[in-house]
Parts: C-alpha cells; structure tokens; sequence
C-alpha cells in the first residue's frame, strides 16, 4: 500500500546522513557510510508545516463488516486522504492507528527571505489540503448490501454478529438482503515550525519519528478541532497575518482562547474544489 512506503522526507535525511559522513571524512566510502548509519541512525531538523488527521469510525466499521471489506474500505479511504495530501506537495510521515502526520517542508532555499516566503507557501498549502480533507474525507459513507439467508432474531445476536448497523432488510424470492452503514469522520489540526526528523536504526529494525514543539502545537489543534473542523496553532495564525499571504483573504477564522497563544478554528467559505485550491495559495521562490 502507498502508506507502507518509506516517507520521502525520511529517504531524504538518510542520503543526507550518508553524503555528511563521507565529505566530512569520517568515513571512508559509501560502504562504512552504511555501517555507521546502521549503527547510529540519523537526526536532521526540519523547517516546515505539520498536519495531522484523526480519523474516528473505525470502531463501528470494523464490527459493521468483514474483515476483507474492512480493509478494502480503510484502503480506499485512506489513498483518497493521501492523494489529496499529494496533489498539494505534502508527504506522509506518520501512520498512528487511526491518524496520520503529513509535512510540508522548506529545503534548499537560497536566502533568510525566499525562506520565509517558502514557509508562508507551505503553511498555506498545509492549510488549504486540511480544509481539503475536512470537505472530501468527513462525513464519509460507506454503505453495502449483504444476502442473508436467515436474520438474527435477537439484538444479542446481531451484535455478536457484527450486524447492528443494519439500515434496512429486504426480502425477494432470491433470498433476503440488508444494507449495513457506517461513517467516517475527521479533526485536522495544523502547526508549523522546527522539527526534528529522527531515524533510530536497532538491531535491523528502524523507526522514523518527529519531535518539536509543532508536534505539540499539532496535537492541541487536533484536539480542540470538533468533527469536520481544521485548528490551527498560534505560529500558524502569524504567518496569516503576513501580507505576503495569498490564502488569507479567502479564510474565516474564529479565536478558540484568549489573545495570546490562541489557536483558531479555520474555514473557508464557498470553498473551490481541491483541484482549484492551491490556485489561492503563495508561489514559493527558490
């Protein structure tokens, strides 16, 4: 599946880490590059914009459906999510259950000024492919029939059969038939700022993570976003404020808090549709 390859910011840092070590002269070829890596691993920080989804549903559809429809409708679900995440230059970092953190970064940028330009483009594009998810991924049906050849006679046993979700049984002389339901719902939340990419390598195994303060900013967000919401964190909200920032002017955003440090409910009324968002977004000088 998509999601179960290695992130591109992850390959990256990797071949950073291995070029480092060769020019610096602590190793001698791309060889001893390797075995030290494998040893050691790798850490880089990173400049950029996070986002991370939470998805809820899974319950109810896990026990609303076969296993093998299950994982059908997660993968669907899930590549239409990454997809989107894609047409708007992010990359998935992260899978956590449920959730997943996607980054926008900002790499090999010739000045402090086309540096500050890239990162308003990012946050704007992070923001945009929230606004995104929330309109393409929430509220998400899901709905198949089923031919039965008996109904359960009791809530009991529907439940211990996975068939409580049931929206309505029909019966012809072929058989009987029911139509199960479930819904899949998303809160988005947006931070940006330096984090720190660490690839720990132990005994052939690898593990690839973020760290930073915009991994905590993130997690508030998401966590004061109700179902369908997009929050996003204080440092978001400054880069808004910057007059270089082409998205603003199609936003509406609502303080969650007190002044300081607040984090904001973000939306976007009469909102295009995904391919026509990231027309509104800053252009990022190299």
């Amino acid at each position: 599946s998509k999601w179960g390859k290695i992130p591109k910011l992850c390959m990256r840092q990797v071949v950073l880490s291995l070029k480092e070590r060769i020019l610096s002269g602590s190793c001698d070829d791309v060889k001893q590059a390797v075995e030290e890596y494998k040893k050691l691993g790798s850490i880089r920080r990173h400049h950029g914009a996070l986002l991370f989804v939470d998805v809820s549903g899974f319950t109810v559809l896990s026990q609303t459906y076969p296993i093998e429809d299950f994982r059908t409708f997660i993968n669907e679900y899930f590549t239409k999510m990454i997809e989107l995440i894609a047409s708007f230059g992010g990359d998935v970092v992260k899978f956590a259950g449920d959730a997943l953190y996607a980054i926008w970064t900002t790499e090999d940028i010739s000045s402090e000024a086309n540096l500050e330009q890239a990162q308003i483009s990012h946050v704007e594009k992070c923001t945009a492919c929230a606004i995104a998810i929330t309109k393409e991924c929430n509220d998400y049906k899901i709905s198949k029939s089923y031919k039965r050849d008996a109904q359960p006679n009791s809530a009991r046993q529907r439940k211990k059969e996975g068939q409580e979700h049931v929206l309505y049984s029909i019966e012809d002389k072929y058989g009987k038939y029911e139509e199960r339901e479930a819904t899949l719902n998303v809160y988005c939340g947006v931070a940006e700022g330096v984090m720190a990419g660490v690839d720990v390598v132990a005994a052939d195994f690898s593990e690839f993570f973020l760290i930073g303060l915009p991994l905590s900013d993130v997690a508030t967000a998401e966590g004061l976003a109700k179902k369908g919401e997009l929050v996003i964190s204080p440092s978001v909200w400054q880069f808004f404020q910057n007059e270089d920032s082409s998205l603003v002017s199609q936003l509406d955003f609502e303080p969650l808090g007190p002044l300081e440090s607040t984090f904001y409910k973000v939306s976007w009324p009469d909102c295009p549709p995904p391919s026509d968002m990231l027309s509104h977004c800053s252009r990022i000088i190299g």
